[in-house]
């Protein structure tokens, strides 16, 4: 900088002296001395503002170019150079002792810190603080990261750091599917006990175009119902890339990461997790779940969020808990068919409507410049030409079925205290292990396949059974059993 400012300062002599030559050789192609001043001199007010050396100002009073001119003629041209900026004054030598006490996580107030230091440590005269003094190097000699350390932990200081956004404009729908869980802020009814809970909500949603693609109801977050969110998301919009969640139990397990049964591998899906305790870099879905979610657990009589007046939350509390009592099940308590429905009607309205993160186009129907909705921004997309991965339709009803893997011994295949048996079963290339899809709610059915995927059976349960017939000798007496008489 100082060597900028005496440049110009250099400039501003030499085009001075070419007009005080041209003045006394009466040379008049130059303007004269006096239009040349008020001119600066034909110079760029830019190169004024670098030789004046004073915050962005391009005007130089009359003292200062003469003390200019004295400057040259005592010191030569090196002198027109600027003084160097004086260097800070260290801190005071009693404020690395007043931090002990004022960097912690109670977070302390500066006076109760200062008071404490000097009550404790007893410091000599010259350590001692005054609390302007604490003060002024708080608010001025230290910046906002500085001044936190030892207030807030790492994860905290990270929030006031700076951070990378990023963009999503050339991807393509279903590049990147995110999904996260939430303990809904209204109270339902469960299904079986018609006791009042707190559903688990999980929610997927598309990067690229901020639609949610699928959900799940749960009692809980489990490894079962986020299977459920991403197969209904895949089956009616499209398989991902790529499946972007965080590091809890329902993200990390064998239903999705088995080499040969999970998820992951059957549909060919990268998973990835965020960094631990990285919820800003989730900001999208944690945005869609208070959205979303939020707003329609305000819509409810049985709300308890934290914003919930404590009256109208007691009486509701009170009322719903009487009716349990007396009747067995609360009408203040929405059913679970109702709260299947209400979320299905909150993801439709929420696809539906302007998202500020999308761009902009002029709605045909009023003329005006707004912002894409969710299904628009796919729309456009679709219109561009993208065509999602779609699950096969004969593969569907497997995605929806926990898949085990289990040994075939003797043409049959053992799973949940059944025995299921097929003769194909004894074939040589599936033989050895089955992936079996298995039907919780109907064990009479199990879908086999083989190793190597190219055999699909159906065993019959108990397929081997069949009931012990009588002698024909002995019409009252049975076949001996395991070498016993009967």
């Amino acid at each position: 900088m100082e060597g900028a400012a005496m440049t110009g300062r250099q400039e501003y002599f030499t085009a001075r002296e070419l007009a005080r030559l041209a003045k006394e050789r009466g040379i008049t192609t130059f303007p004269n001395t006096e239009q040349t001043v008020a001119a600066g001199f034909d110079l760029d007010p830019q190169r004024l503002v670098v030789a004046n050396d004073r915050r962005a100002r391009a005007d130089i009073s009359r003292a200062t170019i003469y003390n200019w001119f004295k400057a040259r003629d005592t010191g030569g041209v090196a002198a027109l150079s600027p003084l160097k900026t004086k260097t800070a004054a260290p801190l005071h030598p009693g404020f690395a002792g007043f931090l002990k006490y004022y960097a912690i996580g109670s977070k302390p107030s500066a006076s109760d810190a200062l008071k404490q230091y000097i009550e404790r440590e007893n410091p000599p005269e010259k350590r001692r603080l005054t609390l302007p003094q604490v003060r002024h190097i708080l608010r001025n000699r230290l910046n906002n990261i500085e001044r936190n350390v030892g207030r807030e932990g790492l994860l905290t200081l990270r929030s006031r750091l700076a951070y990378v956004t990023r963009t999503t404009g050339d991807m393509w729908p279903t590049t990147i599917f995110t999904a996260d869980g939430k303990t809904f802020d209204a109270e339902i009814a469960d299904p079986v006990t018609r006791r009042p809970i707190r559903p688990e909500i999980t929610t997927v949603a598309d990067v690229v175009t901020r639609k949610i693609v699928g959900i799940s109801l749960a009692r809980s977050e489990n490894q079962r119902s986020v299977a459920e969110a991403l197969r209904r998301s895949c089956v009616a919009n499209g398989i991902c890339a790529i499946f972007y969640v965080d590091r809890g139990p329902g993200y990390r397990n064998q239903a999705l990461d088995a080499d040969v049964s999970g998820l992951m591998g059957r549909l060919g899906i990268t998973k990835m997790h965020a960094a631990p305790y990285g919820s800003q870099a989730k900001g999208l879905i944690e945005r869609i779940q208070g959205t979303v979610w939020n707003t329609l657990a305000r819509r409810l009589p049985t709300y308890i969020g934290r914003d919930m007046d404590k009256e109208a939350g007691d009486r509701i509390h009170k009322l719903t808990r009487r009716e349990l009592r007396e009747f067995g099940q609360s009408r203040h308590l929405p059913d679970w068919q109702t709260f299947v429905r209400l979320c299905d009607d909150m993801v439709a309205e929420y696809n539906a409507s302007e998202h500020r993160s999308l761009p902009k186009f002029r709605d045909p129907d009023t003329g005006r410049m707004r912002h894409m909705s969710p299904n628009e921004a796919w729309a456009a997309h679709m219109a561009d030409g993208f065509k999602p991965i779609e699950v096969d339709p004969h593969e569907a009803d497997d995605l929806f079925r926990p898949y085990e893997i289990r040994q075939v011994r003797r043409a049959e295949v053992a799973w949940n205290g059944n025995r299921y048996f097929d003769m194909a079963l004894g074939a040589e290339e599936c033989r050895d292990f089955a992936r079996a899809p298995m039907s919780t709610s109907n064990p009479e059915k199990l879908r086999h396949w083989s190793a190597c995927r190219r055999c699909a059976l159906n065993p019959e349960r108990e397929g081997t059974r069949s009931r012990i017939s009588r002698s024909p000798r002995s019409p009252k007496t049975c076949a001996p059993v395991s070498g016993r008489s009967a």
